[in-house]
């Protein structure tokens, strides 16, 4: 999925870059963060690694930011209202390199008129989560939808940044109609030995 857009305080990182070069912030300097467990005092039993769960490019989205905390945003065509589908992305928690204490992070999706979030992930000063795979299954309520993601993290200003990667949204098949017959055939037939034994 491409062609994501976002008001907010939020950076594409690219291959390699999240604990060397970084990412330029609007403050003019770049954004860069704890790495590996020796870089970060041991307080991480995941090392940063150099590639992304699907090795491209990935979002990092700052979730202690107000008011510049705001979702990276998508519109979804092409969807089938009432039409059930599922989300699949990786996400991670992450501190800014330069910034010191323990931080919470979590992801909120919504999806159309639905919001779903992840667990909320503790995070040790200087951590790194490592890359979690999330699966939410949604409905759709109309052909066209906006999909967006909203870091939320604590305290603010430490910085708390949940990383996204691997986006995918599909339709979940509906069950087909011969399973369903076997189904209902199966029921009949425990209702017809049901009322054998009552007799």
């Amino acid at each position: 999925m491409t062609s994501w857009s976002t008001t907010g305080y939020n950076f594409l990182f690219l291959p390699g870059t999240g604990t060397t070069t970084g990412a330029k912030t609007g403050f003019n300097n770049q954004l860069i963060f704890w790495g590996s467990s020796a870089q970060n005092g041991g307080a991480s039993t995941f090392n940063f690694p150099n590639n992304s769960p699907s090795g491209g490019n990935f979002i990092a989205l700052d979730g202690g930011y107000s008011p510049n905390t705001k979702a990276i945003i998508q519109t979804v065509d092409g969807l089938v209202a009432g039409g059930d589908y599922q989300l699949t992305f990786y996400w991670a928690a992450a501190q800014q390199k330069g910034f010191n204490g323990a931080t919470t992070e979590a992801m909120q999706v919504t999806f159309g008129a639905q919001t779903l979030s992840t667990s909320t992930y503790n995070l040790p000063s200087h951590g790194f989560s490592g890359w979690m795979s999330a699966t939410m299954d949604f409905t759709a309520t109309a052909a066209s939808q906006t999909l967006s993601f909203l870091a939320k993290g604590t305290p603010e200003g430490l910085p708390p940044f949940s990383l996204l990667d691997g986006v995918s949204v599909v339709a979940v098949p509906e069950a087909s109609t011969p399973m369903m017959i076997v189904l209902g055939m199966t029921g009949l037939l425990m209702i017809r030995r049901r009322s054998a034994q009552c007799e």
